[in-house]
């Protein structure tokens, strides 16, 4: 038997979610929180210009492998040259192959994300235009012999189509890969004066990476962005406009290395609810996290990995009773009861049978706590208040009940006295019986005062003609006799007496309702002790005669009772230590 039980239990506990972080190894966790913040974000939609400014260097066809190397040298010609006996001496500098340029791109668009809604690479296509020169003007070969002199210093405008790729990890900066391709137009040399000569035109390609910090303006629909550039380009003159044949030069191949300055606006790149929710789910603030992916899921209904969030969402959903539960416990552990049984409740709606388990052992030991401190301070309670306690005990965990009524046995019994003490004898009898029922422990202690009541109530008989009364003496007679039937011989002769004085009654008022009765009596008796209220009385005899009160004031050391006995006048019950001491 027990062999099934425990498989039943392994069963259970598999069939369940249970306690879990949404990264599963260190590693995954890492990444999550480094590389993976973005996963909602909103793609880069468009950037309407890139400004950028920067220097290069240039070798010729090999100048890459060469620079990787760390070597700048001149290894190979950049320029073509159609005689062999020219060389490149004059460039052989690495500060006579330096220069600068300044890039305008513009109206760089996200088409992949318009024809596929997807946020993992953005992907923008656009085009520019882009103006290079030397810093250095050396002596070129040239065959010209006039006043002029011209020196080697080519400048060129280049124009392009560009393709780039980004990867945003944050919200504020993303890394980026670039491409062009375009024409470009030269000019060879350049006199002092600055004027132009020999023309040339051919192509353009670049390739470079780039990081880039945004610039959140919150008050725009759209953001800055700087950064820095690292670029490989090549640039092929092929053609030499050279009618007069004054140049040895037939064409250039520059193989470039390039850093630059950058600067521009976007619009998009902005984090979402989902990266917000996404970031609070690794926090394991569940919570929150679910209500900001459900946010994301009614705007972003199809787009940005619509169906990943649903995930997180549903995730998140299996691990908030367990973020309940860990809030509660350390409200629990400081004391703060009342706070840490309101957070017990919410994570029970939705836990799981294990959790379950845990939870009602708490909520256990708060309900004890509550019907210890309740025993405590009966004599500084009122009865209202105690009994209302002890019904929130039995809410919180119906396994104390027996705890409760023993304790609501007390209050019982405390009536029972106040009324004996205002010689309501009959009364008080019905509040011991109530006692007696919720804790027959108290059976020695009730029988001891059922003696001491037994002489008043036979006074009764002879003091009462009406049937009711007798009826309800008769009862107090039975139930003691059923608590002590050693009185059952010298008591069955009054039951018998009042048996004999019922006949003689109209048969119409034997039939009354005797609890409607004992009612109407018990209220009408309450109300004639008002006139028996005097100083020096506690303050739950005080609640029991007039209930409880209108308002309680503290005033002076003084608890202050207010009673409203009309709209207009009220009476006020002063109390020191829980004592009657003056009456206004």
């Amino acid at each position: 038997m027990s062999k099934y039980f425990l498989i039943v239990l392994v069963l259970i506990n598999y069939s369940f979610p249970l306690q879990s972080d949404w990264s599963s190894t260190p590693i995954d966790n890492f990444i999550n929180h480094n590389f993976r913040k973005m996963t909602f974000r909103e793609p880069f939609y468009l950037i309407p210009y890139d400004l950028k400014i920067g220097l290069f260097t240039y070798g010729g066809p090999n100048y890459f492998e060469n620079a990787i190397k760390g070597d700048f040298n001149l290894n190979s010609n950049p320029i073509i040259l159609d005689e062999q006996d020219i060389n490149n001496s004059f460039i052989a500098s690495i500060d006579s192959r330096t220069g600068y340029f300044i890039e305008v791109d513009i109206m760089k668009y996200n088409l992949l994300e318009k024809f596929y809604h997807q946020n993992f690479i953005d992907s923008h296509i656009g085009f520019g235009i882009k103006y290079s020169n030397l810093l250095s003007n050396p002596v070129g070969p040239i065959y010209i012999n006039n006043n002029e002199s011209y020196r080697f210093r080519p400048t060129i405008i280049d124009g392009f189509l560009n393709l780039s790729f980004v990867t945003q990890f944050s919200s504020n900066f993303y890394f980026y890969s670039y491409y062009s391709f375009g024409l470009s137009y030269a000019s060879i040399y350049e006199s002092l004066s600055q004027k132009k000569y020999i023309n040339g035109s051919g192509f353009n390609e670049n390739l470079s990476v780039g990081y880039k910090h945004i610039i959140k303006r919150s008050s725009l629909p759209y953001n800055y962005a700087i950064g820095l550039e690292l670029r490989a380009g090549r640039t092929y003159i092929d053609k030499i406009y050279d009618d007069k044949d004054e140049t040895p030069i037939i064409g250039l191949d520059m193989n470039t290395l390039g850093i630059f300055f950058t600067f521009g606006t976007l619009f998009g790149g902005k984090d979402t609810k989902g990266d917000k929710g996404f970031k609070l789910m690794l926090n394991k603030d569940y919570i929150n996290a679910a209500n900001k992916f459900k946010q994301f899921l009614n705007i972003y209904s199809h787009n940005f990995r619509f169906d990943k969030a649903k995930k997180m969402l549903n995730f998140c959903y299996t691990q908030i009773p367990y973020q309940y539960f860990e809030m509660a416990v350390s409200l629990f552990n400081d004391g703060l009861y009342n706070q840490a049984l309101q957070n017990f409740n919410k994570a029970e709606q939705t836990a799981d049978p294990e959790l379950i388990l845990e939870i009602e052992s708490y909520k256990r030991d708060i309900a004890q706590n509550l019907i210890d401190k309740t025993n405590e301070n009966l004599n500084k309670n009122t009865f209202s208040n105690s009994i209302n306690n002890l019904n929130k005990a039995r809410r919180i965990s119906p396994y104390l009940w027996s705890e409760t009524d023993k304790v609501e046995a007390k209050i019982f019994l405390k009536k029972g006295d106040i009324l004996k003490d205002l010689n309501n004898y009959s009364e008080a009898i019905d509040f011991y019986q109530q006692a007696l029922e919720l804790d027959p422990s108290l059976f020695i202690k009730i029988n001891d005062k059922y003696t001491e009541l037994i002489r008043y109530i036979l006074n009764d008989i002879n003091d009462t003609n009406d049937a009711n009364e007798l009826k309800l003496v008769k009862e107090y007679l039975e139930a003691i006799i059923g608590l002590k039937p050693k009185y059952s011989d010298s008591l069955s002769k009054y039951i018998l007496e009042i048996d004999q004085k019922l006949k003689n009654y109209d048969s119409t008022i034997i039939k009354l309702n005797l609890k409607e009765y004992v009612e109407e009596r018990r209220n009408k008796t309450i109300q004639s002790l008002v006139n028996k209220i005097k100083l020096g009385m506690n303050f739950y005899e005080i609640e029991f005669i007039l209930g409880e009160p209108d308002s309680i004031v503290k005033d002076k050391g003084y608890d202050l009772w207010i009673y409203n006995t009309s709209s207009t006048d009220f009476k006020t019950y002063f109390f020191k230590d829980y004592i009657l001491v003056k009456i206004d």
